[in-house]
C-alpha cells in the first residue's frame, strides 16, 4: 500500500520510540527488533496496551539489527522502509537489574549480555578472568581510558593472586566474579596510581627520603592494597580483600568516570557492538527507500560516535565500504548526510533524563 509508512526500530528496548512513532499516525508499520527478549517481550506488551490494532501494525524480531535484511524478509516487510531506528543505548530495565551486571552500582554477577537467554559463557567475567593484561589494556585503550594499563594489571595482579593457604590453592583464575568485586578493583587501581603520582612530585619537590621511600616502598609491594574507607596511609594484607569487599558492595563508587568507561568497554566486547555496527552498514543502504529513506542512530559513546559518523559519510562517497549504492549511474549521490555534527539532548530533556546527557544522533537520507 503506497499510502502506508514502513519504519524498522531497531532497538525497540522498552518501546518508547516505537510507541511515539505509532501514536503519530495511524499509517505506520513497524517492525520491532531487539536481541534482548526480554526487552522485546516488555516492549511488546506496553505497545498492545497502548495501540488498539497493535497485532495489525506490529511485527516483532528476536535478533540483532544486524539481521535486518533477514528480519525483513521473514516479517513480509518490503526490502525497502521509509525509516529505521538505531539506538544504541541500553534500557533503565537493564540499567537497575543487578543481576544483568550492567552497572557499577549495584552488586551482580559480572555478565553484560544483552541477550541473556543465550547459552554461551562469552559474559564480562569471562574477559575480566580469561584476557592477559595487554589485551585488557587495548580494549579499555580503544574506549578512551587513560589509565588503561594500570587498570588492566591490577585486575591480572587482583585474579592471579594465590597466597598458598589451603583454602586458596588451585584457586588460580575467575577470582574476580561480581561487579563490586570488580569495581573495587578499578577503584584501587585508581587511588594507587593517584598516589604514586603524589609521592613522586613530593620527591621532586624535595621531600625527605625517608618519606619517599616509605611511599614507593608500599606501592611497590604487591601483597598491600589501599583501603578506600579510610585514611590514605592505611594498608592492608591480600588476605583481607574477600573480607573487605563484603563491606563495599553499598558503597558510593569513587571514581565514576573511570568505572563508566571500563563497564562500557566491557558490555561493547560482550555484545560484539562494533561488529554488529559494521555488519549493519554494509546492509542497511539497500533497505532505505528510494527519495527520502532515513537512517537516524543514537550512540552514548565516543568511539561509538565516530564509527557512526564515519560510516555515514562513507555512504555518501561511491568507493564506500560500506554501501554498494553509493552513487547511481549519473554519479550523483544517493545518500546525503543531514548531519554534520550530532545533535545533542536539552537542558531541559537532560532535567527529565539524566541519562541522556551523552546521547548523539545522527542522520542519513536517501535522496535517490
Amino acid at each position: 500500500d503506497d499510502d502506508l509508512l514502513y519504519l524498522v526500530d531497531g532497538t525497540v528496548g522498552s518501546g518508547g520510540h516505537s510507541l511515539a512513532a505509532l501514536q503519530s499516525s495511524p499509517s505506520i508499520q513497524l517492525l520491532a527488533m531487539d536481541v534482548d527478549e526480554s526487552s522485546l517481550s516488555t516492549s511488546q506488551s506496553r505497545l498492545c496496551n497502548a495501540i488498539q490494532d497493535e497485532r495489525n501494525r506490529v511485527s516483532y524480531w528476536h535478533g540483532s539489527y544486524a539481521t535486518i535484511t533477514e528480519a525483513l524478509q521473514q516479517s513480509n516487510f518490503p526490502s525497502k522502509v521509509d525509516g529505521i531506528l538505531i539506538d544504541l543505548g541500553f534500557g533503565s530495565a537493564q540499567m537497575d537489574d543487578p543481576n544483568r551486571g550492567f552497572s557499577f552500582r549495584k552488586n551482580g554477577p559480572l555478565d553484560m549480555r544483552f541477550d541473556a537467554s543465550r547459552t554461551n559463557t562469552y559474559t564480562a567475567r569471562a574477559i575480566v578472568n580469561g584476557w592477559s593484561a595487554q589485551k585488557l589494556e587495548e580494549l579499555f585503550r580503544r574506549n578512551d581510558e587513560p589509565l588503561a594499563r594500570v587498570i588492566a594489571q591490577e585486575i591480572v595482579k587482583w585474579r592471579d593472586w594465590n597466597d598458598g593457604h589451603e583454602q586458596n590453592k588451585n584457586r588460580g583464575k575467575g577470582n574476580i566474579k561480581t561487579t563490586a568485586e570488580l569495581r573495587h578493583v578499578v577503584d584501587t587501581a585508581v587511588e594507587n596510581f593517584h598516589q604514586q603520582q603524589k609521592a613522586q612530585k613530593e620527591e621532586k619537590d624535595g621531600d625527605t627520603k625517608k618519606a619517599s621511600t616509605k611511599s614507593t616502598s608500599r606501592r611497590s609491594n604487591p601483597h598491600l592494597i589501599w583501603r578506600p574507607d579510610e585514611k590514605r596511609n592505611k594498608f592492608v594484607s591480600k588476605l583481607d580483600r574477600r573480607r573487605i569487599l563484603a563491606r563495599f558492595v553499598e558503597t558510593k563508587p569513587k571514581h565514576s568516570q573511570v568505572l563508566t568507561r571500563v563497564f562500557q568497554a566491557l558490555r561493547m566486547e560482550v555484545n560484539r557492538e562494533v561488529h554488529h555496527i559494521t555488519t549493519f552498514f554494509k546492509k542497511v543502504g539497500k533497505h532505505l527507500k528510494d527519495n527520502g529513506g532515513r537512517l537516524v542512530v543514537i550512540s552514548f559513546h565516543p568511539m561509538e560516535d565516530r564509527l557512526i559518523d564515519e560510516a555515514m559519510r562513507q555512504m555518501c562517497l561511491s568507493s564506500s565500504a560500506f554501501s554498494a549504492e553509493g552513487r547511481n549511474n549519473n554519479n550523483e549521490a544517493v545518500f546525503e548526510l543531514m548531519t554534520i555534527d550530532p545533535l545533542r539532548p536539552s537542558r531541559e530533556e537532560i532535567k527529565m533524563n539524566p541519562r541522556a546527557r551523552s546521547a548523539r544522533l545522527r542522520c542519513v537520507r536517501r535522496v535517490a
